[in-house]
């Protein structure tokens, strides 16, 4: 899973950015934006062309909804830890992370076992999600003045995630039938649904998002739907 590797390194460096310099909340707006963008454009002309092709309807109606009752049952109990200041114990905020992260890469690793092409247009989307995600970790341990290696220990962690998420979703579906690839797939796109609407294009307030944050949305669902109907994906 060595195409797992690029986003793993942004990861990685993300979670040094607040070490230096601190991103502001509208700079976190902005690449929300963005990310929800190309991963809106991934699901309209690429994941969603990917499940017709399978042609499985049963097995894509049972994944979309077992994938948006996973995605709200999940993102309800570990709302709780969303912040480590109210109680200043950061345990269950890094778990939430990431687990988040795991199931980010469990996704990538599903497309890569339908199609490589796929995947790593999932990945670009997943990969600027998991660096907006681990900045916000790091400021976040760094605001209850933990010690600065151990934040990097941790969100290094968070970001290798991603890596062992991947490597199993695609071990165990690498010689699925067509049915079984249809419904991770089809549950891979209701919880990029869900990561879009709820934690990307949401995640700010009315003071951070603007028109340069629209902008910004539509910059990155031009880029990738015209990619795509380009090249092809």
């Amino acid at each position: 899973m060595l195409s797992v590797a690029p986003a793993v390194a942004a990861g990685v460096i993300a979670g040094l950015i607040p070490h230096l310099h601190p991103p502001g909340d509208r700079v976190r707006a902005h690449i929300e934006h963005l990310a929800a963008g190309v991963l809106l454009a991934v699901i309209a002309f690429s994941v969603s062309y990917e499940i017709r092709q399978l042609d499985h309807l049963a097995a894509a109606v049972g994944g979309l909804a077992a994938g948006a009752a996973f995605m709200v049952a999940m993102k309800t109990v570990l709302r709780r830890f969303q912040s480590p200041r109210k109680d200043r114990s950061p345990v269950g905020f890094v778990a939430a992370a990431g687990i988040d992260t795991f199931i980010d890469g469990v996704l990538i690793g599903a497309a890569f076992a339908v199609r490589p092409e796929l995947a790593m247009l999932v990945l670009v989307g997943l990969g600027i999600e998991l660096f907006v995600l681990n900045m916000s970790v790091a400021s976040e341990l760094l605001a209850l003045r933990m010690k600065r290696w151990t934040v990097m220990a941790l969100t290094t962690l968070t970001a290798l995630a991603l890596a062992v998420g991947a490597a199993v979703g695609a071990h165990g579906l690498s010689d699925a039938p067509p049915a079984a690839q249809t419904a991770a797939l089809a549950f891979a796109l209701a919880a990029l649904l869900y990561l879009v609407a709820e934690e990307l294009l949401l995640r700010g307030n009315d003071e951070e998002n603007s028109p340069t944050t629209t902008t910004a949305f539509f910059v990155g669902f031009i880029a990738l739907a015209g990619y795509i109907m380009v090249v092809g994906g």
